[in-house]
């Protein structure tokens, strides 16, 4: 029994309480000269293995460097795309842009089947058009 216990009388039942609530709890122990011999050698120790982490970063990275390069791609496309998301929320939320823009995008559509959809030696031009950059893109 604990001298807290001793202090004050108990009854049968809450003995056995207080003796599966209380733990037994020792004090640390301090640190005597004898567990570390030299504190300076548990410095310099430290010292060394923080004079070495750059290395080992830079070891760590050059083992890896086409999958950090693949990660860092991955997290600027997903910044990308957030970005771009907000710029077009942004936009839609301006009264009649929305519609002005759709307008503009019909307008070029028409202007572009004008041009190179309409006689044949235009539609010719722009299939020999694409093909070319096809091959200079796939190069076949």
């Amino acid at each position: 029994m604990t001298t807290a216990q001793k202090q004050r009388p108990t009854r049968p039942a809450e003995t056995h309480l207080t003796q599966a609530v209380t733990p037994d709890i020792q004090a640390p122990t301090e640190a005597t000269a004898a567990d570390s011999p030299n504190p300076s050698a548990d410095w310099n120790q430290t010292f060394e293995r923080l004079t070495e982490l750059p290395n080992q970063v830079s070891n760590l990275a050059g083992q890896y460097r086409s999958q950090l390069k693949l990660m860092a791609a991955l997290v600027a496309a997903l910044v990308v795309m957030r970005l771009a998301l907000a710029v077009l929320d942004a936009i839609n939320g301006i009264p009649l842009m929305q519609p002005l823009l759709e307008l503009v995008g019909l307008g070029y559509l028409g202007w572009f089947a004008i041009q190179h959809l309409l006689t044949a030696n235009s539609r010719q031009e722009l299939s020999q058009t694409l093909n070319g950059w096809k091959t200079q893109f796939l190069g076949r």
